[in-house]
């Protein structure tokens, strides 16, 4: 249940949080059971007692009964507005075949006039293959389909949905529109794809598009999540955000990276605590799943193919200036290897210190060169669980490239973890559970033979607050200390001390921002 909005109040009296178990620190771990909040921030921590003396005489006292309190979860790489999206449409994670598929769409009432749904993995599908036009059509011909892949980078669209964006004039020529014996298969990748969930964004009404974010905020509130780093996110977006600002619906603070080809006609932006744009988001390569991430070696599973550039040297050189002079964090999103050789240096180029987003090829020498260059790392730990083929895109001998977490935090490198979400689950828990175990119930043949590359749950949850807050740039969240902002969860259990799947299934029973109730369990 959705307690809380932001419209502006005066000074508030104190509020003593008490008789809880209170994290205060992961690395050592340390915690309090009690604590003061004033005006949004913690103005003290410790004794229950002492805490009643140092808060005012009309002081609101709220007794936890021996519960947990968190800090609350900062997903550093989301997708606010496709994540929006998603739980307003045809959920097809986890589809396990193209008849399964056709099932999900049949009937169903779509938006806009479009049927439209996210999640499907041609992976898991028994038929060994990526859904087509034709599949869609032996269901639907008459409303236009829009199907995105799990991943973001690809989508599949009916014949309707392809003479509505008028696809074959636009990217005739382009290697993103997958054919098959001279015909379209309705396949679209990478830079179509992005077009194609552009342009049915912009199809949407503002309120339709409201709406769809305060949904995702609101689910983001259930899960414990109270920071989103928003990346891709489009001027239009950041403008209904700042409308939900204005009218006080905003109840998680969000970040906003922005769409690199959008950079010149952003003109600035007024931030407060809870809105801010601090960064641009570029593509250098696409993904594993649709095997265009950029390899400086052959797919072992398409041996003709290497991946594909997005976004050369020389261009992501000239976005990354022009961000600096605007005073913005950039955010290179670098899967394969030879897309983070790229990446490596066009940073040695720049003034400040920058974010790489996924990194999930690394090579022993490519080590060296990040702790040269000292950038963030946002990583999202639930790709070894739901990308379980990765060793047949690179290959056993090549395992140890892959997520290599506690090689890069003993090299001194900054970590965040975050969920690519809806690529990924946004529940913080799932993501924990994934650090902590890279997929050792799942049998992940990845997780298995890089499994001391494992990290504790405590770094995880370290990693995912602090860790996370640092990658967007907010030293006043992340972490429960006197004078940041009270932003934090409250659980039933310790979950430094449970079982791996007792984990994963803890549930958030209240999550508050500055101080205040937005979300509660009953």
């Amino acid at each position: 249940m959705v307690v809380g909005t932001f419209h502006k109040r005066g000074r508030m009296a104190d509020t003593i949080f008490t008789n809880a178990k209170i994290f205060t620190s992961f690395d050592p771990i340390g915690h309090v059971e009690a604590m003061v909040v004033r005006d949004g921030r913690i103005t003290a921590l410790g004794k229950e007692g002492s805490m009643r003396s140092k808060a005012g005489k009309d002081a609101e006292v709220v007794d936890l009964k021996g519960r947990v309190i968190l800090p609350g979860f900062i997903d550093a790489h989301m997708h606010l507005d496709n994540f929006g999206e998603y739980l307003n449409e045809i959920d097809l994670v986890g589809v396990s075949s193209i008849t399964e598929l056709q099932a999900k769409i049949r009937g169903s009432h779509g938006m806009m006039g479009w049927v439209i749904g996210h999640g499907w993995d041609e992976h898991r599908f028994k038929e060994h293959r990526m859904p087509t036009r034709m599949d869609i059509e032996e269901i639907e011909k008459e409303r236009p389909v829009y199907l995105s892949r799990v991943d973001l980078h690809s989508a599949v669209l009916n014949t309707k949905a392809i003479d509505m964006l008028e696809l074959k004039d636009r990217f005739h020529r382009s290697g993103d529109l997958e054919m098959s014996e001279g015909e379209l298969t309705g396949v679209v990748r990478e830079k179509a794809f992005e077009y194609v969930d552009r342009a049915i964004k912009e199809k949407c009404e503002e309120d339709q598009s409201c709406t769809m974010l305060i949904d995702a905020l609101n689910e983001a509130a259930r899960l414990g999540v109270t920071t989103v780093g928003f990346v891709s996110c489009s001027l239009g977006s950041l403008k209904f955000l700042e409308r939900m600002r204005r009218e006080g619906s905003l109840n998680v603070r969000v970040r906003a990276y922005l769409n690199a080809d959008e950079l010149d006609n952003f003109k600035g932006f007024e931030n407060d605590d809870m809105l801010r744009v601090v960064g641009v988001k570029i593509f250098a390569d696409g993904s594993l799943g649709t095997k265009t991430a950029l390899l400086s070696f052959s797919y072992r599973d398409d041996p003709d193919n290497r991946g594909i550039e997005i976004t050369g040297q020389a261009k992501m050189l000239e976005l990354a200036r022009k961000a600096e002079e605007k005073g913005l964090h950039i955010a290179t999103h670098a899967i394969g290897d030879k897309a983070l050789d790229n990446v490596i240096e066009v940073y040695r180029k720049l003034k400040g210190k920058h974010r790489i987003e996924h990194a999930s090829l690394i090579r022993q020498d490519q080590m060296d060169e990040l702790e040269l260059i000292s950038p963030m790392l946002v990583v999202q730990p639930h790709f070894i669980i739901t990308d379980f083929w990765t060793l047949d895109r690179i290959g056993r001998s090549r395992a140890k490239m892959a997520y290599p977490f506690r090689t890069l935090l003993s090299r001194g490198l900054d970590m965040a973890l975050s969920t690519d979400s809806p690529v990924e689950p946004l529940n913080p828990w799932e993501t924990v559970y994934a650090a902590a175990t890279r997929g050792r119930s799942e049998g992940t043949l990845l997780g298995q033979v890089t499994d001391d590359e494992r990290l504790s749950v405590s770094k995880s949850i370290e990693l995912y607050t602090e860790g996370s807050a640092k990658a967007v740039l907010d030293d006043e969240i992340g972490s429960l200390r006197e004078g940041n902002m009270a932003d934090f969860i409250v659980v039933g259990m310790d979950p430094m001390t449970l079982d791996f799947n007792e984990l994963r299934n803890l549930k958030v029973l209240e999550t508050y921002v500055k101080g205040r109730k937005i979300y509660s369990a009953e």
